[in-house]
């Protein structure tokens, strides 16, 4: 009987032990790990584990292991497990190492962040998930850099990593900076050869610009790399600087992308000139940063900001406005330099916010532009002849920059001869030194005949001139201002002129006069007004002007007339052939070659013969016409608010009228006029390309006779107005438009989408070829 009764003690135990650990068992998970073959690293199971369990308020069970065989049991409590392994517990650490705390104060943080850390990899479920397999995926991404055939002086390449990550919040599996995004460097020496990095995923999946600086030889050669949508949880990017043609001036630079485990396929690869960085006018300008590759170095340029008005938005509310009280202007930049064009010139241009678009015109130019860096473009200018540009971003005329590139002046030396900054002997002004000379108002340089005014390089002279005589020059490599002169007017412009050569003296005896090589800015009325001077030449000079009828070149009676090589944008008439009421005397215009010039006007005209043409019958000197003008290879990169009622205002026109505002009378004949080889790029949609027209005057008909557009091409994105022929009662005779285009489609007849003519019955000899 005692026997029996120790069996059933016995047994009544094995029953209840066996109940408690059933019991047990249900509280626990055991882990079961599912490597992913080739995916996974072959030692993962030897790194360093660790579990968190949480619930919503705190963290309810954790525990540490040195390999995968370390780890216990999870106890079923809560709702969502963390599960960790990395490769190594250097560089890291764990912020709570005790359970019972808010979940969100668990993160895995990086100690030093610019030094190595370990592969982490990681799952992230409920807790329920965790009765199946554990599929640990990785959260770091692998960055590797192969220096291929780096130079032996090479002291190192320096990376920078924006937009890092250092923290991963446990609870959520999700990374954030802990204390702000960061930037992570990483260096390099030529004998590391290849490094691999591991990396905390971006803060974001914009595009990485990675900044690197390669030193040798104590030269520093910075460039930027640029890989969209960068580098994601789990992916590896290797990075090859290949300096094998560095000998060449050149080194490479590619990456290559994939899914971690994956083969990464070649992306990108881009080549870097070994150039060195000269920064002295870096961020000076708050627009546009500027360089010029000379040899192996980008030489910044200076860049000047400068006045220009909206007309096409804000002409009714800036119209007498003469001082800019309403600060309604825009800020335009230019950037002067040097170079000899031997060949192409490469220039880069860093924009100093973010832009989506570029364009460099003229766009029959074909400038192809190249991303390089954030903000930053790079292209070249192909030729001497094709150098002068506007990039325009984004579309924006208003805040444009223009590049206006000059050769050195072979004649310098005579002039800058160091002996002081400001001088005047032998018949020549002198200003220099790279400084800002400031004249008063009523302090003009008084150029008489045989005089020189020279403006040297780098330099800005402020102030007016005026020439009287024969043989009267005006050049150099600096800029010219009337930034501080009065600008005043009332129904128009009222302020000095810019440059007046006035040679009203009736005798019509001065000739010679030569302006080039210089940039004129801010004029406070009409800027480059020539009245009775023969044998004029005007090259390679650019003009920036804001205020209303500020007019670029006024040529006002004179014969054998040159105008090349220049850029001008005005709010007013561009370049404007006339016979002016108030030239003494009064005579007409005849000779003039206009060629590879760039006009911009803001209102009014770019190229216009006329509008004023002398008088033929009221007043004393009955004289007047305008004859034998050709305007060849010249571009239109802007006209707007061309009128409804008229054809007045146009890119390149034809226009008659007597010799002065409201004069009665006929005017002078225009005659034997030739636009050839011509483009209206892309105006805007209220400007007109062409225009031939003539205001009816009661006391007679004027004849506008011989009138030649051959080769001209009108681009136009967005359509503009229409082009005409007004002749206004006038007799016009003789019009051809030759090979011309309107994109691309031929104009060989009057068509209401192209060209039209207000009258035919004033017209005879109206052909197209």
């Amino acid at each position: 009987m005692k026997k029996m009764l120790v069996t059933l003690a016995f047994l009544n135990t094995l029953f209840f032990m066996s109940t408690a650990c059933s019991q047990d068992d249900s509280n626990y998970i055991q882990p079961k790990f599912e490597d992913l073959g080739a995916y996974t690293p072959d030692d993962i199971s030897n790194w360093p584990h660790a579990i968190f369990s949480f619930n919503d308020w705190a963290c309810t069970d954790m525990q540490m292991a040195d390999n995968r065989l370390g780890i216990d049991p999870i106890v079923r409590n809560g709702s969502r497990t963390t599960v960790l392994a990395y490769s190594s517990k250097e560089n890291i650490r764990f912020t709570t190492l005790r359970s019972g705390e808010n979940p969100y104060d668990y993160i895995l943080q990086i100690k030093d962040f610019d030094a190595d850390i370990p592969q982490v990899w990681i799952q992230c479920s409920s807790l329920d998930q965790m009765a199946g397999p554990i599929t640990l995926t990785p959260l770091t991404s692998t960055l590797k850099i192969r220096l291929i055939e780096a130079p032996d002086n090479m002291e190192s390449l320096q990376i920078v990593l924006p937009g890092m990550n250092d923290a991963l919040y446990l609870f959520s599996g999700v990374t954030e900076p802990a204390d702000g995004i960061k930037n992570k460097t990483l260096r390099l020496t030529a004998s590391d050869g290849d490094r691999t990095y591991y990396l905390f995923p971006m803060c974001s999946d914009r595009s990485w610009n990675l900044d690197f600086t390669i030193s040798i030889d104590g030269s520093q050669y910075p460039g930027t790399l640029t890989i969209p949508h960068g580098i994601g949880a789990g992916e590896a990017l290797e990075v090859d600087f290949d300096f094998s043609k560095m000998d060449s001036g050149s080194y490479n630079v590619s990456y290559r992308k994939a899914e971690y485990g994956s083969k990464p396929a070649l992306l990108a690869s881009n080549t870097f000139e070994n150039a060195r960085y000269d920064e002295t006018f870096k961020n000076k300008n708050p627009y546009y940063n500027v360089y010029v590759l000379e040899g192996s170095t980008w030489k910044s340029v200076e860049v000047h900001n400068a006045l220009c008005s909206n007309a096409p938005r804000l002409h009714e509310q800036i119209w007498n406005d003469w001082n800019n009280a309403k600060k309604l202007r825009d800020t335009m930049c230019y950037a002067q330099f040097l170079n000899d064009f031997a060949g192409p010139v490469r220039v880069r241009i860093e924009k100093r916010v973010p832009f989506s678009q570029v364009r460099v015109r003229p766009s029959t130019w074909d400038i192809a532009t190249e991303l390089v860096a954030a903000n930053t473009i790079e292209f070249s200018l192909p030729s001497w002849e094709h150098r002068k540009v506007s990039v325009e971003f984004d579309g924006d005329r208003y805040h444009n920059l223009f590049l206006l590139p000059n050769r050195p002046d072979p004649a310098r030396e005579q002039y800058a001869d160091g002996s002081a900054d400001r001088y005047f002997k032998n018949g020549v002004y002198y200003f220099g030194g790279g400084k800002e000379h400031i004249l008063a108002e009523n302090a003009p340089i008084k150029l008489t005949s045989g005089q020189t005014l020279y403006i040297d390089e780098g330099t800005t002279l402020y102030g007016r001139i005026e020439a009287r005589g024969s043989n009267i020059t005006i050049t150099g490599r600096g800029t010219l201002s009337g930034a501080k002169l009065q600008h005043v007017g009332n129904q128009y412009a009222s302020g000095n002129i810019l440059i007046d050569v006035l040679n009203n003296n009736g005798s019509n005896n001065c000739s010679g006069f030569k302006i080039n090589g210089i940039t004129i800015v801010d004029t406070p009325s009409w800027c480059l007004r020539i009245f009775n001077t023969d044998d004029v030449t005007i090259d390679n000079i650019n003009m920036i002007h804001w205020i209303l009828n500020g007019d670029g070149i006024d040529i006002c009676t004179g014969k054998r007339i040159s105008i090349t090589d220049c850029m001008l944008r005005t709010y007013d008439d561009c370049i404007t052939l006339k016979v002016r009421h108030n030239a003494k005397p009064i005579g007409p215009i005849d000779d003039v070659k206009i060629e590879r010039c760039q006009v911009w006007t803001e209102l009014a005209r770019g190229i216009v013969v006329g509008p004023e043409c002398g008088d033929m019958t009221s007043l004393s000197y009955k004289t007047g016409g305008i004859s034998n003008v050709s305007v060849s290879d010249c571009v239109v990169l802007e006209a707007s608010r061309a009128n409804d009622s008229n054809f007045e205002n146009a890119g390149l026109g034809v226009m008659a009228e007597s010799a002065g505002s409201n004069a009665p009378g006929v005017p002078g004949p225009i005659d034997n006029i030739l636009f050839e080889d011509c483009v209206i790029d892309d105006i805007h949609s209220s400007g007109r390309p062409l225009s031939i027209m003539a205001r009816a005057h009661r006391d007679g008909k004027c004849t506008v006779s011989n009138i030649t557009f051959r080769n001209v091409r009108i681009i136009s994105q967005n359509g503009c107005r229409i082009s005409g022929i007004d002749p206004q009662g006038n007799i016009f005779r003789t019009l051809t438009f030759e090979n011309c285009d309107y994109n691309g489609l031929k104009i060989s007849s009057l068509d209401p989408s192209f060209l039209i003519c207000t009258n035919m019955d004033n017209v005879t000899g109206l052909k197209f070829q």
